[in-house]
C-alpha cells in the first residue's frame, strides 16, 4: 500500500489505525511532516511572548517606550539612534501571520536594543535612562523564567 502511494497518505487510509482507538480529532493541525508540534510549540512561545508583552507595558516604568520617539521634538533622535525600536513595533511583530519571533532570544534581542538605544540616546542622570534600567530588569527576569523550550 505505502510503496504504490505517492504523495501525502491519509490517515484514515492506514488500515488498523482506527482499529487501535485512533480518532480522526487527534490529528487535527497534523500535516504531512508531522510539524504538529512544531506549530503548537511555535503557538505557544507566541502566546508566552503575548503575556509577556502585556505585562512590560503595564510595568510602571514602560511608558518611555510604549510609543515611538517623536523625531519632530526629540530632532536628533535618528542622527544617533539608527535602528530605532519601541514596545509598538514589538507588538506589531508580534501580530504579524508570519511569526518574526521564532525564539525567545529574537524577543529578547529587540527588548534589549530598545532599552540600549534609550541609554545611548539619554545620560545616566536621567529618568528615562533609570526607566531603561528598570525595565530591563523586570524583562530579564521573566524571560529567563521562561520555559526551556522557548
Amino acid at each position: 500500500m505505502f510503496k504504490q502511494r505517492k504523495g501525502p497518505l491519509e490517515l484514515s487510509a492506514i488500515r488498523g489505525l482506527k482499529e487501535s482507538g485512533w480518532t480522526p480529532s487527534e490529528s487535527e493541525g497534523l500535516d504531512s511532516d508531522g510539524a504538529d508540534g512544531r506549530d503548537r510549540q511555535q503557538q505557544a512561545l507566541q502566546n508566552i511572548l503575548r503575556m509577556l508583552l502585556k505585562d512590560i507595558k503595564h510595568h510602571s516604568h514602560s511608558w518611555p517606550f510604549l510609543d515611538p520617539v517623536d523625531t519632530n521634538e526629540v530632532t536628533d533622535y535618528l542622527d544617533v539612534i539608527t535602528d530605532p525600536i519601541d514596545l509598538q513595533m514589538i507588538e506589531k511583530r508580534l501580530s504579524q501571520p508570519n511569526i518574526y519571533y521564532k525564539t525567545k532570544d529574537i524577543f529578547r534581542a529587540d527588548l534589549k536594543r530598545m532599552v540600549d538605544n534609550c541609554r545611548t540616546f539619554n545620560t545616566p542622570d536621567t529618568v528615562w535612562y533609570d526607566c531603561a534600567n528598570t525595565l530591563e530588569e523586570f524583562f530579564t527576569a521573566k524571560l529567563n523564567a521562561l520555559p526551556a523550550f522557548t
